[in-house]
């Protein structure tokens, strides 16, 4: 950890433990193999090409995607081109949704690292008959559904999610977990293998959270985005013989009530967390982890999203975010060290921050509940860090930084120099000899549409093997570069950390932590 307030000693290098495919190292989202592009809505399986129009008019491919905050009425299809479809090949209709089978369907991507075990195969096997279009779901099945749900050990959600496809009238689902590093789709049923998140449909609708639809021999799959509020899970695949709008929203309904029950779960399921771990973790990240929130939180007006490295290795990063009304909490945390002493001291510091907010303390109280618990039990360490808070109401922003270095304020595709940087107080936890009477708050209004980002020394010192920084202008290019071609605040982040360790060869000498998050609020 780089003190910003009084000059600190490196850490020591460390090892991170990662698996999967080649990292990401463009904005775009391109691997390096180019086998995928940028989430648009020219991302679609060449497998298929979905047109909207009706069973009897002409139809036509207009652009657009099946978005995962809006339900479906009439959907409107991603596609490739913008040109009307050929005249020569005549669309067969399914309802409200015409698909045009490609003459060289491409199968569905074969899973990653693991030959022992078989591809998923949609309609390999069911535990019931699905349920005829026309036949009706009534509430006493749904009210079974969703009380199975509730009640299912975590275990049991494959076997679950194959009844509940079978009663809304799709042959068979399976569910899909990001693993920790957001590498890999690691399906539920031990039986099959992992997908990668770059360069497949299931990675596609997890990236955009959007449905993506590809055509088979024997009908359709749909890959459907498991989230749960902001939060990406994984995604759930489901196969039927035939695409309509009745069974697109039921298998929107069907991924909404398993993300719930998903989150719910593994809250007490270590197999359910261990299912999405691809290396061992070390015994202070997993104290760290255990204090972490979700990665991402918000709603439609404002997002807060995180993500950190080294996964299995963490030091003593760690960053924070919650809503209390309409004020949204964000915080970063970097402390001395890269040990047990190191997440044990942030670990207080998360633990005082959230004591001191839950008991309704303003922002330099809560730093000051901080300053004290690490003074009193922790006295040899200290802690920088940022901490924030947003009124999503009217865009006032309050920050108080401790040593740490100043956020960044991007607006209008670029950053504003200065914004956010004043001059630097004190870190948490000194000896109160040494820690300030009180705590200086800044305050600045954002405009709509504006991206904030907190960040530790550890991504901008990231070194390439001939020694190269990763430094900020990179940093703040590869943001502005993300959200120019719209990706969401959460594919940014995952984009750019693979790029910090694909630029560091999976070696970080430090931990690397980034929060950003946005406010777009909707007009009233």
């Amino acid at each position: 950890m780089g003190n910003h307030y009084a000059a600190g000693s490196r850490r020591s290098g460390v090892r991170e433990a990662t698996a999967g495919r080649k990292l990401v190292g463009s904005a775009d989202g391109s691997a390096s193999g180019g086998r995928h592009g940028a989430a648009s809505a020219d991302g679609l399986h060449p497998a298929v090409r979905l047109c909207v129009g009706s069973q009897t008019g002409a139809p036509h491919c207009p652009a657009g995607s099946l978005s995962g905050q809006r339900p479906i009425e009439a959907p409107t299809l991603v596609r490739r081109e913008s040109k009307p479809c050929p005249p020569t090949r005549r669309p067969y209709p399914v309802g409200k949704v015409i698909i045009m089978p490609d003459p060289m369907p491409s199968p569905m991507p074969s899973p990653m690292h693991a030959p022992s075990v078989e591809p998923f195969e949609p309609g390999a096997e069911t535990s019931a008959e699905p349920a005829e279009h026309g036949a009706g779901i009534n509430d006493k099945r749904l009210e079974g559904l969703i009380s199975a749900a509730h009640t299912a050990m975590p275990v049991e959600l494959s076997a679950l999610v194959e009844r509940c496809a079978a009663v809304l009238g799709m042959h068979t689902a399976l569910i899909y977990l990001v693993d920790l590093q957001q590498r890999l789709l690691i399906p539920l049923d031990e039986r099959y293998g992992p997908l990668p998140v770059d360069g497949s449909s299931a990675g596609w609708a997890y990236r955009t959270m959007s449905l993506r639809v590809a055509d088979e021999e024997a009908g359709v799959i749909v890959w459907v985005p498991l989230v749960d509020g902001a939060e990406r899970l994984g995604v759930l695949a489901v196969r039927s013989a035939t695409l309509d709008g009745p069974r697109l929203r039921r298998s929107r309904i069907l991924a909404d009530l398993l993300a719930m029950a998903i989150t719910s779960k593994r809250t007490y399921s270590d197999w359910l967390v261990a299912r999405t771990r691809m290396a061992p973790m070390q015994l202070h990240a997993e104290m760290l982890r255990a204090f972490l929130p979700p990665r991402t939180i918000g709603n439609s007006e404002c997002v807060s999203t995180a993500v950190l490295e080294p996964a299995y290795e963490l030091g003593g990063d760690a960053f924070d975010h919650s809503v209390v009304k309409n004020i949204l909490h964000t915080a970063i945390f970097d402390a001395m060290g890269h040990n047990l002493a190191s997440g044990l001291t942030t670990s207080v510091a998360l633990a005082g921050a959230r004591n001191a907010r839950r008991s309704g303390a303003d922002l330099p109280e809560l730093v000051d509940t901080v300053d004290q618990a690490l003074a009193q039990w922790l006295p040899e360490q200290f802690c920088t860090g940022v901490l924030c808070e947003l009124d999503v109401t009217t865009g006032a922003l309050r920050w108080i930084n401790c040593g740490h270095p100043p956020p960044l304020l991007l607006r209008n595709e670029r950053v504003i120099d200065h914004a956010l940087v004043k001059p630097p107080q004190p870190p948490m936890g000194l000896p109160l000899q040494l820690a300030p009477i009180s705590r200086d708050v800044h305050e600045t209004a954002l405009e709509p549409g504006d991206r904030v980002l907190l960040y530790t020394d550890g991504v901008t010192e990231a070194r390439s093997e001939g020694g190269t920084e990763f430094g900020l202008e990179r940093f703040t290019d590869f943001i502005i570069r993300s959200t120019a071609s719209g990706q969401r605040p959460a594919e940014v982040l995952r984009l750019l950390i693979h790029a910090i360790l694909d630029h560091q060869r999976n070696d970080l000498r430090d931990d690397a932590t980034i929060l950003l998050f946005e406010w777009r609020p909707q007009q009233r």
